[in-house]
């Protein structure tokens, strides 16, 4: 009878045995549901997903979701603003990838893509809704200046800046746009606005230092902008370059102007920007 008991006692399984499996089936069982409710959250329609693979330049894929989306009163504006978004960078890519030919053919809308249009309706939707939404000014202030539609680009930038005085990048926009506009004081008050709410901006001190340049005849200034904006080392600007020829061609014409800020920029060399 002891003997027998023995081998019964072996054959069974332990408690602590019990125990652990149980905990890594529940663990397995969890970790299935949330893979899961991952893999449908990931592919749901949603304007998050759609943020996901706009954010990744994947424009298509970002259209087909936002598509799907079903907007309440809260959420219309956002997906008005991000369809539009994702419209004008699908009409970007296509304009880049003809070498923007059909460009500024038409001279009453240099953009006069169904695309743009559309990406409009949808801006001004979003503003009918909310007046000072501030990416709905932006993003269809700066589709106004693409397509040479300065009055309609100046109202919506000053809305924008009127409301948010700090922003920027609206400051910014509104002084390049003066600059298209030939309004050259304006242009240089409003960047001359921005570099003082940021010093570190090179696209502010690269449109002053082309503003003096070729519009404002003073190349004194035009050499100090162009070293500030070297200096700041901007990565990707395709300007590079041309503003260090620029500047190098100025220092050999006016040898006796001393620049006021170091020439950092010559320590890092001359930097081989493609232009795709």
């Amino acid at each position: 009878m002891g003997k027998t008991r023995a081998k019964d006692h072996h054959a069974g399984l332990s408690l602590p045995l019990i125990i652990i499996s149980g905990v890594i089936g529940a663990v397995l069982v969890a970790g299935t549901v949330f893979a899961l409710r991952f893999i449908t959250d990931a592919h749901s329609p949603s304007l998050r997903n759609s943020q996901r693979h706009f954010e990744k330049g994947r424009y298509e894929e970002a259209l087909s979701v936002i598509e799907k989306v079903s907007s309440n009163s809260r959420s219309a504006v956002d997906k008005y603003i991000l369809r539009a978004e994702i419209l004008l960078a699908i009409l970007y890519q296509q304009l880049q990838e003809e070498q923007w030919a059909s460009y500024g053919t038409d001279p009453d809308n240099w953009i006069p893509s169904p695309l743009a249009s559309d990406a409009e309706q949808g801006l001004l939707s979003a503003l009918a809704i909310d007046p000072h939404n501030r990416d709905a000014l932006f993003v269809l202030g700066t589709l106004y200046k693409k397509q040479g539609r300065f009055e309609n680009a100046l109202r919506k930038l000053r809305s924008l800046t009127d409301h948010y005085p700090q922003d920027v990048e609206a400051i910014v926009s509104l002084g390049i746009l003066f600059a298209n506009m030939e309004q050259y004081s304006s242009a240089e008050k409003y960047l001359r606005l921005g570099w003082e709410l940021d010093d570190e901006h090179p696209r502010i001190a690269k449109n002053l230092a082309f503003l003096y340049r070729y519009h404002k005849e003073m190349p004194e200034s035009s050499m100090v902008w162009l070293n500030r904006f070297l200096n700041l080392d901007p990565k990707r600007d395709l300007d590079v370059n041309t503003a260090r020829r620029e500047l190098e061609d100025l220092i050999d014409r006016y040898p006796e102007f001393t620049l006021p800020d170091p020439q950092s920029w010559r320590e890092k060399g001359r930097r081989f920007t493609p232009r795709f």
